[in-house]
């Protein structure tokens, strides 16, 4: 959907370009020069002059003379030439893009190991999903830039952008395969030693079900994230030094301000039905639920140094954004129970303390030791660092190619605010009292996100 919006972007953009190239080329066209005469002594005695017969060049008229009024109204500055003047005032280019951004950390979520094996991670237990990071595949995007040159010089601007990634996804499950056990592994809070909570379990080959703690279900992972960006900045251009300004090289400063946005979740989710006739009819939709949202507002300074060789053009971008980053971090956390003969069911529920006649709880990593919203503010660098080759296909339209990167430092990630020490006494239905640490916590752990990628996109003038 991106790709074909900005198709069209492109499409509208160039028609405008030809237009404005041709009202331009209106505005600036002017009468032919009078015929020269030769004077009459020469007609008279049919002379040709010669290069002793010095005759004085006549000047052609200037394309537009210092102090004439422009289309614009403003008084044109020398520093014009033939055809520029006032066109040419505002710029759009659009940009499609494929970048890679900073994975997410998560502790292990997932274990499994053969039939009859708890799954218990150092004892037979291996990972299946988790321990490494997630959402790391290529994300395609658009980026949308805009920019008007307040004098007919182009030695200030204003000039803003907005970009944005599609949402990515990752999703995993599994369970249902009667050779081997699925299960949630975490660490015993009271013990310090690993354990798990079954999700897909069948005892040893020949064990009997009953008091065997027998389950058939499936685990979901789900991780998304979601990036995006705006920013309006001031352009002024450093062109009053030969030593800066020559050999087709310029340099403009850039000062402005600057948002990011960072939207990501994580949800584990459990369904599954107990096999052992010590319990029947139970089923369990056990659900942990983990979102950050990241917020920068700040100041951006920078600079863009700017190269020309006839048709080509390359800018190297460099910009420093300083400012507050707002980080907001959800989590949840729930356990249903339903007696599947009856179909009756109820949902657990997060009560300090516990409260008589109440199924009191939260999931398995959500509990009401952590399940609640935080939010913390912290001081956060974003750098940023850009090369573009351009090429002018036309007067008033050029094609881009470059490289961006973005780093964004103390950034929330729903990955890191996983704790991986859980008290049993709290899963549902609490016990209490409760032996032991109060765990799960809340980590409060911050990292650095970063985006990169590859651009290409038009430009066009008008």
């Amino acid at each position: 959907m991106i790709a074909n919006s900005i198709s069209r972007l492109f499409a509208a953009a160039i028609a405008l370009g030809v237009g404005s190239a041709a009202v331009c080329a209106a505005e600036y066209t002017y009468p032919a020069a009078a015929p020269v005469r030769l004077p009459a002594v020469f007609v008279e005695q049919n002379l040709t002059p010669t290069a002793a017969m010095p005759v004085a060049a006549v000047p052609l008229p200037p394309a537009e003379a210092v102090g004439q009024k422009g289309a614009w109204g403003e008084t044109a500055p020398a520093c014009k030439t033939a055809g520029e003047g006032s066109c040419n005032r505002l710029w759009v280019s659009a940009e499609y893009l494929a970048w890679w951004t900073r994975a997410m950390s998560t502790p292990p979520l997932v274990s499994t190991a053969a039939r009859g094996n708890p799954a218990i991670l150092g004892q037979g237990g291996e990972v299946l999903y988790g321990g490494d990071d997630v959402l790391n595949n290529i994300r395609q995007g658009g980026r949308l830039r805009a920019g008007f040159w307040l004098d007919a010089c182009r030695t200030s601007a204003i000039e803003g952008e907005y970009f944005a990634l599609a949402n990515s996804n990752d999703t995993f499950m599994d369970g249902g395969n009667p050779n081997r056990t699925t299960a949630r592994p975490f660490i015993n809070a009271q013990t310090g030693q690993p354990a798990t909570e079954l999700v897909d379990y069948l005892p040893p080959v020949g064990t009997p079900f009953a008091g065997s703690g027998a389950l058939c279900g499936m685990v979901t992972v789900d991780a998304s994230s979601d990036f995006s960006g705006a920013g309006l900045r001031y352009r002024r251009c450093w062109c009053g030094d030969e030593d800066v300004c020559g050999n087709g090289w310029c340099v403009d400063w850039l000062a402005g301000y600057r948002y990011l946005s960072l939207n990501e979740g994580l949800a584990i989710r459990e369904r599954l039905t107990s096999l052992d006739p010590n319990r029947p009819y139970a089923a369990f939709d056990i659900l942990d639920d983990f979102g950050a949202d990241n917020q920068f507002n700040g100041a951006d300074l920078g600079f863009v140094l700017t190269g020309h060789r006839q048709r080509w053009t390359l800018d190297l971008l460099g910009k420093l954004g300083l400012g507050a980053t707002r980080s907001r971090v959800a989590i949840d956390g729930r356990t249903t129970l339903t007696n599947t003969l009856t179909g009756q069911s109820v949902t657990s529920t997060v009560s300090v303390p516990p409260g008589p006649n109440v199924y009191t709880g939260g999931g398995l990593l959500a509990q009401r030791s952590n399940i609640g919203v935080y939010t913390e503010d912290s001081i956060s660098l974003v750098p940023e660092i850009g090369l573009t080759l351009g090429y002018q296909l036309a007067p008033h339209i050029k094609t881009t190619l470059g490289y961006s990167l973005i780093v964004w430092t103390n950034v929330m990630r729903p990955g890191d605010q996983i704790d991986p020490y859980v008290n049993p006494d709290l899963l549902p239905d609490e016990i209490t009292p409760v032996t032991g640490p109060l765990a799960p916590n809340f980590p409060g752990a911050t990292s650095t996100f970063w985006a990169q990628g590859l651009s290409g996109g038009l430009q066009v003038d008008f």
